[in-house]
């Protein structure tokens, strides 16, 4: 009889296989070894993660809010960009921060439905006046946040992945792992071994502690000060589409704690702004200061 260890990478390695199932199993591999780590991390992956949990950087992903306006005259604009600095303050971390609270079933079903379009959520209509002097004459009738489908296939990967890593690295470093009693040593191997695949780093129990408060402050300021600056070029008109791009992507920055992830981010986002002289150039002079942020 296989071993759960093997059943749960075997799922993993078999595309079919459904995501929810596969973190039911590590639950259960979590309580048969014991850890606490493992166990709390597939309650919040299965049940989905409240405003007070430490959001993964892999459920950081770029979101994009747009919104539907209408005029007196009976004029209509469908799906026009509101910029996420417009959002009031209760709104700004549900809604501005592109963190992922779902359920993993949830973004699996955001998946499998039929529909072509990307998935929505929309904004409290209590925001909406806030949103009325963006277009000239015109006043917001609906506005949403817009998932990309491919920041759910990102979610979903990047948890089989992560497990997957998770399994083989403890296996090699702890022989007969379920069937035996772990010692205190083996104990913080394993959470230790968890952490640093899961959330990035092996020195932290949980994802929020490996970045000081003061650096999280500096480089949201330089994200933000960045974003200002593209707004106004988007203002005068110049490389629109491709600032409309690009900013969803620097503010999925905020809040990551990996450099691994913040390189490859700044790397995709250069990528986007390609030629747009404008763009590019607006940007280069933020990439050291954020980058020395995280050596």
């Amino acid at each position: 009889m296989p071993s759960l260890f093997s059943e749960i990478q075997n799922d993993i390695l078999n595309p079919s296989s459904n995501i929810t199932d596969i973190l039911r199993k590590c639950s259960v591999l979590a309580y048969k070894i014991n850890n606490d780590t493992f166990i709390k991390w597939t309650e919040l992956e299965l049940d989905g993660y409240d405003g007070d949990d430490a959001i993964p950087d892999y459920r950081i992903v770029g979101t994009v809010i747009r919104g539907d306006f209408s005029n007196r005259a009976g004029a209509n604009h469908s799906a026009l960009q509101i910029d996420k600095h417009l959002l009031p303050d209760f709104l700004q971390d549900s809604f501005g921060s592109g963190k992922v609270y779902y359920p993993v079933s949830y973004i699996e079903s955001l998946l499998s439905y039929s529909a072509d379009d990307d998935p929505v959520r929309d904004i409290p209509m209590s925001a909406l006046p806030l949103f009325n002097r963006l277009y000239q004459g015109f006043f917001c009738t609906r506005a949403y946040e817009i998932l990309p489908r491919m920041a759910c296939y990102s979610v979903i990967d990047s948890i089989k992945n992560k497990t997957l890593r998770f399994l083989l690295e403890i296996e090699r470093k702890i022989e007969n792992i379920e069937d035996i009693k772990l010692s205190k040593q083996d104990e913080k191997i394993v959470t230790q071994t968890f952490n640093n695949h899961i959330y990035g780093n092996a020195n932290v129990v949980n994802a929020s502690e490996n970045f000081s408060q003061n650096l999280q402050i500096q480089s949201n300021e330089l994200i933000d000060k960045l974003i200002s600056e593209l707004i106004q070029i988007k203002n005068q008109g110049v490389d629109a589409d491709v600032i409309d791009k690009v900013i969803p992507n620097l503010e999925s920055m905020k809040g990551i704690k990996d450099k691994s992830i913040i390189m490859e981010k700044l790397v995709d986002i250069m990528t986007i702004a390609g030629g747009a002289a404008s763009v590019s150039s607006a940007i280069m002079p933020y990439i050291e200061p954020i980058k020395k942020l995280f050596m």
